[in-house]
């Protein structure tokens, strides 16, 4: 599959969206672009595809109970969205970037209570704050997820015998997560010295544990990290644990290093292992007993 970039032209802004009659837009995404120069030929080479897609939610009554409510196009219930980008693999790699456009429904103007109000106004404030998130910074934190990717791949060939323990693979989990993260912070703030870099480290892992909304990645056996170990073990049950934790080792240089201006920053010692992972998680993964992986040093 060949590289296609739908993103390096200006996409987004008003024109972007459908606008049906009868509605008026509120909010909607900023235009932005995301150039071939920041997309690395090894990205190119997996016959990457980034694509926008535009979304319009349209205030409107309930059918049922007459209160305000979000609608797609299809006039169907929705809640309020919350993803900005997603990275999926369809036989080469997707990253998809997401606009939103809040419209009101025109009938609605002249009957609108006080509590129909403070109900525009949570709507207002949550599509405010989508349109605030750069666009750009959620593509670079996808193509993280997708570099990580192809690390993974690349040093499962080389040891070719071996696959990571439970343990090992969700903890390289929660850095692919944090990590993609912390690209996002790193390349907004442009910290000049690798400390400062460690800092946003450090700092977005605490944030990020901290959030409610990040927990269905891992917080028991129905989350998403559950079902990729599920999937990684049944891919690897041929294979030998990997009790030297060399390959642990390797996947976190790799998952946590950051290129800037030609060089290399190895930022692994940001990341603390010493936190709680959930009790039904572990309990399902087989882990018995958690302890804080004294990694070696990878810093150069």
């Amino acid at each position: 599959m060949p590289f296609v970039n739908r993103l390096k032209n200006k996409c987004g802004g008003k024109e972007a969206f459908y606008i049906a009659k009868g509605t008026s837009p509120l909010v909607w995404s900023d235009e932005f672009s995301y150039p071939d120069s920041l997309i690395s030929q090894k990205q190119k080479d997996k016959g990457l595809r980034l694509l926008y897609y535009p979304m319009v939610y349209t205030i409107k009554r309930d059918e049922k109970d007459g209160s305000l409510v979000l609608k797609d196009i299809s006039n169907q219930n929705q809640p309020l969205p919350k993803t900005l980008a997603g990275f999926k693999d369809v036989g080469f790699p997707q990253i998809t970037v997401y606009g939103y456009m809040l419209t009101i429904d025109d009938s609605l103007k002249e009957s609108l209570s006080a509590q129909d109000k403070k109900q525009i106004d949570v709507f207002l404030k949550h599509f405010e704050k989508i349109k605030a998130q750069n666009p750009v910074l959620s593509v670079a934190h996808e193509l993280t997820h997708l570099d990580n990717k192809i690390a993974f791949l690349e040093i499962h060939k080389i040891f070719a015998n071996l696959k990571l323990s439970p343990e090992d693979f969700l903890k390289l989990r929660f850095v692919d997560e944090i990590f993609a993260s912390s690209k996002e912070q790193i390349i907004a703030q442009n910290p000049t010295s690798q400390e400062d870099m460690k800092q946003i480290v450090s700092h977005t892992q605490q944030n990020w544990l901290k959030d409610e909304n990040k927990k269905h990645y891992y917080q028991d056996e129905g989350s998403d990290f559950a079902a990729q170990l599920d999937q990684y073990n049944s891919i690897t049950k041929n294979r030998k644990i990997d009790n030297k934790h060399l390959m642990f080792n390797e996947l976190l240089e790799a998952y946590t290093s950051f290129e800037k201006g030609g060089k290399i920053y190895h930022l692994s010692s940001a990341i603390n292992f010493d936190f709680n992972m959930p009790e039904r998680l572990k309990k399902y993964a087989g882990i018995e007993t958690y302890l804080p992986f004294s990694k070696n040093s990878l810093e150069r």
